[in-house]
């Protein structure tokens, strides 16, 4: 199990805006490779795509589980809030083809560094792409990124949601949760 954990500031005025950790099941090579790899991994990236770039293995499903909650000790201290702030945490895990899990991260942002924007649709997709159906949901190819992600999300079809969490502070590449 490797743990990777970075604070995310703005280009800006330097604030500290979110806070990220993944823990990854296991990667190739031995420790000393795997601190190294980490280290190197381009922080413009999606952290997704980076996950199948440093494991070697494709994702093929992500569950997220996002709430609000009150900032523990550390969160208040790394991104400057006051004891009693409420942030807003997304839980994200990866898994490969075989249900295995790959990565869970865990992001966490000031309450007003984040909108959270919901799309819907009652519009049923093919059937032979609908799990209700016998079929299964669209799936993302490897190297798969942010945008081909939330296509993947608008086409599972109804019953679902895709989620998109927006950074209001400063230009990130990607988006960090979807």
């Amino acid at each position: 199990m490797y743990v990777r954990r970075t604070v995310w500031a703005a280009a800006g005025d330097g604030q500290p805006i979110q806070i990220h950790v993944s823990w990854i099941t296991s990667l190739p090579g031995t420790a000393e490779d795997a601190e190294k790899a980490i280290r190197a991994a381009d922080p413009a990236a999606a952290w997704p795509e980076t996950v199948q770039q440093l494991t070697g293995r494709s994702i093929t499903t992500i569950v997220q589980h996002t709430r609000a909650r009150r900032a523990n000790p550390f969160e208040t201290a790394a991104l400057g809030l006051p004891d009693a702030a409420v942030v807003v945490v997304a839980h994200l895990t990866t898994y490969d083809e075989q249900r295995r899990p790959i990565d869970h991260s865990r992001w966490t942002w000031p309450t007003d560094a984040v909108r959270i924007s919901d799309y819907y649709t009652t519009r049923p997709g093919p059937a032979a792409d609908r799990p209700d159906q016998g079929g299964q949901p669209p799936r993302p190819t490897a190297g798969a990124g942010p945008s081909e992600l939330a296509e993947v999300a608008r086409q599972v079809g109804p019953g679902r949601t895709s989620c998109r969490v927006e950074d209001s502070r400063r230009e990130q590449r990607g988006h960090a949760a979807c």
